[in-house]
């Protein structure tokens, strides 16, 4: 048997493969080798891994679909505890600031949302006595998760630093 040199190390010839007339298509046998090796025609190796990865990704949405489904069957209903600090810090402001903190449902008020300093009708958090504070923040913690209640009062407590930093009123 003919050998390839690799430096010093010997590597052997691979073995020719020629197709068997004897077992039909498909079929290999080694004209050197005794041992027949059956061998189905194999799909593309690119074909294979593409085809477990997409099964990969499937079990993966499923689990998380499924473990999504069992938050949101165990998730309290917000709208009772909402209601239920709503009304209390309604009840926290005097008459004059729970006339200007009250508005309809269908307000444009209500959509005004914005980062952007802007005039805005509603009590200011400046004008609320501590208790008052802590009622409306009660009802933003309430009505937010509790990673979207941390971002309010990073976002809140950065204001503080802006407000220092720049010196304005």
């Amino acid at each position: 048997m003919p050998a390839l040199s690799s430096g010093s190390l010997l590597l052997p010839t691979p073995l020719p493969m020629r197709r068997s007339r004897l077992k039909g298509p498909g079929s290999y046998f080694s004209a050197q080798s005794p041992a027949i090796a059956f061998c189905r025609p194999t799909v593309n190796h690119t074909e294979r891994m593409m085809t477990m990865i997409r099964y990969a990704c499937l079990i993966v949405w499923l689990c998380a679909f499924a473990n999504a489904s069992t938050y949101a069957a165990d998730a309290p209903d917000p709208a009772p505890s909402m209601a239920k600090a709503a009304n209390a810090f309604l009840a926290a402001l005097d008459t004059a600031k729970r006339e200007k903190a009250n508005f309809p449902f269908h307000s444009d008020e209500r959509l005004n949302w914005h980062f952007v300093p802007k005039a805005r009708q509603g009590v200011p958090i400046k004008q609320m006595s501590p208790e008052q504070r802590q009622a409306a923040l009660a009802l933003l913690k309430s009505s937010l998760s509790v990673s979207g209640f941390k971002k309010v009062e990073t976002i809140r407590n950065l204001e503080e630093v802006l407000h220092a930093i720049s010196g304005s009123p």
